[in-house]
């Protein structure tokens, strides 16, 4: 049991908050006390009820939120299946949802508690897009769909703001042919207010915190810089998952020799 225990940022999120599991964690969401009773340098509020339900509901185990953290995974992996058969892969869809699952890039955001906010916005891009790429014609309550997955998404972390990049992509690279202009003006109107709407309330209507300033935590600026920073690492473990992990490199493979490393990385 010690090896799934909490680790990292789980102690201050969860094990070791006092707040996690009381009513009035709820309402500091709409206050700037919402970054002393969640233990966030930022404004995740989405993340914080997913343990705020999950402590709750289950209590402080570490080995029932690691489940919950492996069943997201499983699921937005099977989510990736379905939107590559969605988007022309059908041969090839089945591969890309397991590449998905068992990538090394992943590996912190699915072991580590305190990071199942990434799979949650995984989860809900996903189901943005799955939203979006529908052959019908777009209906309000598609429209709406796409406005609460998109809001959703970025309100369990910054990066979900990416949503209005995966649209215009989509739109851009792949030119649907069941889509009218208008209705592609209407979906990247609907993901840029929720985008923009997010960004007015974490960088204006909350902008100071109370904890040493993050760089996810500053302002906008700092904010994107330090986001690029972090893509383009992302990026490069992609292609060279060496450390398994962007700022915490683990113990037994600090002193291994690169050859190993780069070894083991071919082999995976």
């Amino acid at each position: 049991s010690e090896l799934n225990d909490f680790s990292y940022d789980d102690y201050l999120l969860v094990a070791r908050n006092p707040w996690i599991s009381r009513n009035s964690l709820l309402w500091s969401f709409f206050s700037r006390d919402f970054f002393h009773f969640s233990g966030e340098g930022t404004y995740r509020p989405a993340g914080t009820l997913y343990y705020f339900l999950m402590v709750k509901c289950f209590g402080a185990n570490p080995q029932i939120l690691h489940a919950g953290s492996i069943a997201i995974h499983a699921l937005a992996s099977a989510l990736v299946v379905v939107l590559a058969r969605r988007l022309g892969l059908r041969a090839g869809a089945l591969w890309v949802g397991c590449a998905f699952a068992v990538h090394p890039i992943l590996t912190e955001s699915v072991c580590a508690i305190g990071f199942v906010r990434d799979e949650l916005i995984a989860l809900f891009a996903i189901l943005f897009m799955l939203v979006i790429t529908r052959k019908e014609a777009i209906r309000l309550t598609d429209l709406f769909a796409a406005g609460v997955t998109a809001a959703v998404a970025c309100l369990f972390k910054e990066s979900g703001v990416v949503v209005i990049a995966l649209a215009a992509s989509w739109f851009i690279v792949m030119r649907p042919p069941e889509r009218s202009r208008r209705e592609i003006a209407l979906i990247l109107s609907v993901t840029g207010v929720v985008v923009i709407a997010y960004l007015v309330v974490r960088f204006v209507l909350l902008p100071a915190l109370p904890f040493p300033v993050h760089p996810t935590g500053a302002n906008i600026f700092q904010t994107l810089l330090a986001a690029s920073v972090i893509f383009a690492e992302y990026v490069g473990r992609m292609v060279f998952s060496v450390t398994l992990s962007m700022d915490r490199v683990p113990t037994p493979f600090a002193n291994l020799p690169l050859w190993v490393l780069v070894s083991a990385t071919v082999l995976h």
